[in-house]
């Protein structure tokens, strides 16, 4: 995909760097909303470069587009790379303390001095005009180098945690900006302590032609993959297994279904970081201890989401806490499939209940279940709320909007900074 222009601008274009913060090695919704963020960048105005900590099967999408950094990041950590040793000293508390006191010194003299000195360079010889954090209002690294080097700062707030450590609190207050991505971030922020004078609601965009573009398979063909009769009713959660993002409702939830409609099929969709290996093994313990095997599938890691979520008959979004803005929940949308989601975070800001999608309690299996139940009994009222799904995000959440008020921002900070 060619990058965007939309303006005859005489001067040259503003240098930005963005930055995605995520280590783990998984890939979610925040560095697909990115990649959608550069490639319909102003080119007229703004020249992208973007950095990432860790290879990713993204990269290449993002190199089609903008030139790429990878710039490792690494640090001293005794309980991961030395466990034995670190369940020895924890034997001898003070042993332990002075152990944890020399692990700071030495990430400090060797990794966080280094890796800042890094930083400064990378801003320097790209010849950045303006930093945004893709998903880190608290990365004090680069928030620091910026204010030495006079560059606006910028970040994406993509969260709903439930705390904020009080040097974080204070840090999101020096940013130049920060784009919440839905009132429930800022909300949420708020009630935290966090400085929110600084906030700017730009809900995520999405290419919706793109994603309808990417399902490419017969929707009968996609379920044949797994389930034998076609008019089995398919349904699923897609996200990485991560515990806040609440993949055992939605197996408690099929565990009471189970029980009247033992025909349904449930998809869990989404890569395992290596610190959620005990949540996914948990997962699946859950499956056999419950007698669930042929009707909760774990499909792992995939490239197909929006032929899957076209092959599903409900799309469940289950998450407890944390979400922003759900990039899984606006391809649904866009896809023009039913939702039944949690009321935790922004999902009501993104769907009406019972109009274009289905709120039920977060952690709540028991409606959950009676929720799917009563979408798969009528699927008139499926396809109307699907249809009402993909007007709404047509409408509120295009990529268009989204790239308008964007700009708007890192126009309004490149002025004021020359």
């Amino acid at each position: 995909m060619m990058p965007a222009t939309r303006s005859g601008a005489a001067r040259a274009p503003r240098r930005l760097l963005f930055l995605e913060g995520n280590t783990d090695g998984t890939v979610g919704g925040s560095q697909r909303v990115l990649l959608e963020v550069v490639k319909h960048l102003d080119r007229d105005r703004f020249d992208p470069v973007v950095l990432f900590y860790q290879d990713h099967l993204l990269v290449p999408a993002f190199r089609e587009v903008a030139p790429v950094i990878l710039l490792s990041s690494s640090s001293l950590r005794l309980p991961v790379q030395y466990p034995r040793l670190y369940q020895a000293l924890a034997r001898f508390k003070p042993l332990l303390i002075v152990a944890l006191l020399l692990q700071k010194i030495v990430n400090l003299l060797f990794y966080v001095l280094p890796q800042f000195l890094r930083i400064v360079a990378v801003i320097r010889r790209e010849r950045i005009d303006l930093v945004c954090l893709n998903n880190a209002p608290v990365l004090t690294d680069w928030l620091l180098a910026c204010k030495l080097l006079g560059r606006p700062c910028v970040s994406y707030f993509r969260g709903t945690p439930s705390e904020l450590f009080p040097l974080h609190r204070r840090l999101i207050g020096s940013y130049d900006r920060v784009l919440s991505i839905s009132q429930a971030v800022t909300d949420n922020a708020k009630r935290l302590g966090a400085d929110v004078s600084r906030f700017t609601l730009i809900y995520d965009g999405i290419d919706a032609d793109a994603v309808r573009a990417m399902a490419t398979r017969p929707r009968d063909q996609v379920r044949a993959e797994f389930i034998g009769d076609p008019a089995t009713p398919l349904i699923g959660v897609v996200n990485n297994l991560k515990h806040w993002k609440g993949q055992h409702v939605a197996v408690d939830a099929m565990t009471i279904l189970h029980q009247r409609r033992p025909e349904v099929v449930c998809l869990l969709i989404g890569d395992v970081a290596e610190g959620d290996r005990g949540y996914a093994d948990h997962l699946r313990n859950l499956v056999r201890e419950r007698g669930l095997e042929t009707c909760v599938r774990f499909t792992g890691r995939r490239l197909d989401v929006p032929d899957l979520l076209c092959a599903l008959d409900v799309v469940m979004h289950t998450s407890l806490l944390g979400e922003g803005f759900p990039r899984i929940t606006l391809e649904a949308m866009v896809l023009g499939r039913p939702i039944i989601a949690s009321d935790s975070g922004p999902n009501s800001e993104m769907v009406e209940d019972q109009r274009s999608g289905f709120i039920v309690p977060a952690e709540n299996p028991e409606a959950l279940a009676a929720a799917i139940e009563r979408v798969l009994d009528d699927p008139a009222a499926r396809a109307a709320v699907g249809a009402a799904a993909r007007e709404r995000a047509d409408r509120l959440f295009n990529i268009d909007i989204n790239m308008r008020r964007t700009e708007a921002v890192f126009d309004e900070l490149l002025t004021e900074g020359r």
